[in-house]
């Protein structure tokens, strides 16, 4: 059985820089969720609010552009990988993730462009942040 220690927890949001409608970044949210259930996690789903405008009735609507994921700690580096490389083939797109475990946080953002030495470096450093043994 897994413990919460063993269990990285993330929100992850697409901010999108060029002007496109809700259901253009609902579908690619959806897109990049089914890319993210190939990958090896525990779990994806999309991200509730619970934002009302005044005199409508209290709903659960989906955020649009937003994921949460929990990943295994060792499966982290993985993850972290794959947005850096769906951020730089959907350019036009910021992913920005807060990573938490247990008490620990740290956001990242992506794109960022960087070679295989500094993205070991960048990985290295969000494993540290987060602690890797309690």
């Amino acid at each position: 059985m897994l413990s919460q220690s063993d269990t990285v927890n993330l929100t992850l949001h697409i901010e999108v820089q060029d002007n496109i409608d809700p259901d253009e970044l609902d579908q690619l949210t959806r897109h990049l969720m089914s890319e993210l259930e190939e990958l090896d996690i525990e779990s994806v789903t999309f991200l509730r609010g619970s934002a009302t405008q005044p005199g409508e009735k209290a709903v659960d609507p989906i955020t649009l552009g937003a994921l949460g994921i929990v990943v295994l700690q060792a499966a982290l580096p993985k993850l972290l990988e794959f947005m850096q490389a769906w951020s730089l083939r959907n350019v036009s797109h910021i992913i920005k993730i807060k990573a938490q475990r247990g008490e620990r946080s740290i956001e990242v953002e992506y794109p960022k462009t960087m070679t295989a030495d500094e993205a070991e470096k960048h990985i290295k450093m969000v494993l540290d942040t987060l602690g890797k043994h309690d």
